[in-house]
C-alpha cells in the first residue's frame, strides 16, 4: 500500500529499500560482494589473479572455518591483483586434519604462487617416471644390476 505524506508519495517503501540497500552495500569489500559468503562458512577458497597479458592464474589456495573474514584479509593484502575468489563449501562437517588434507590436494592440483607451505614438496616425494625399456623379462640375466637400475 502506497501512502502519500509530507515526505513524499512512497516514503515508507523508499525508506525500507534505502536501508535494505545500505545494509547490503556494507557487505561489499573492495569491489567483492561478500554477502554471498556466510560468516562462519567452512570450506576451501581459491584466489585468482591475471598476468599482464590477461592470462589467469591461481594466486593462493586456503582453508577456513570463518570464510568471510579470511577472504576479507586476503583482499586487503592483495587487492590490486586479485580478480576473483572461488569458494567451495564443505558438504559435511570435517575435523581439522580432513580439511587440511583437502587443502593440500587443491594446492598440489593448482600449484598457486603464494602457497609456500603445503606444496608438493611436503605432500609428495620426488616424482618417479617409468619409461618403457627394451628389456624383456627373459633378458634380465644379460645385464648387470647397475645397468638394470639405470634403465
Amino acid at each position: 500500500m502506497r501512502t502519500k505524506n509530507f515526505f513524499g508519495e512512497n516514503f515508507l517503501e523508499d525508506a525500507i529499500e534505502f536501508f535494505n540497500k545500505m545494509g547490503y552495500i556494507r557487505g561489499f569489500f573492495k569491489g567483492f560482494n561478500l554477502n554471498k559468503v556466510d560468516e562462519n562458512l567452512d570450506g576451501i577458497y581459491v584466489l585468482r589473479a591475471k598476468e599482464e597479458d590477461g592470462k589467469e592464474f591461481v594466486l593462493y589456495v586456503g582453508e577456513s572455518t570463518r570464510m568471510k573474514n579470511r577472504i576479507r584479509t586476503h583482499i586487503k593484502t592483495h587487492e590490486k591483483i586479485i580478480t576473483s575468489v572461488e569458494v567451495t563449501p564443505f558438504a559435511k562437517e570435517m575435523d581439522r586434519k580432513q580439511r587440511l588434507y583437502l587443502e593440500k590436494i587443491m594446492i598440489n592440483f593448482h600449484q598457486p604462487r603464494l602457497n609456500l607451505q603445503n606444496t608438493r614438496k611436503d605432500f609428495f616425494d620426488t616424482k618417479i617416471i617409468l619409461e618403457r625399456t627394451d628389456i624383456e623379462e627373459e633378458d634380465y640375466d644379460k645385464y648387470s644390476f647397475k645397468e638394470l637400475q639405470s634403465k
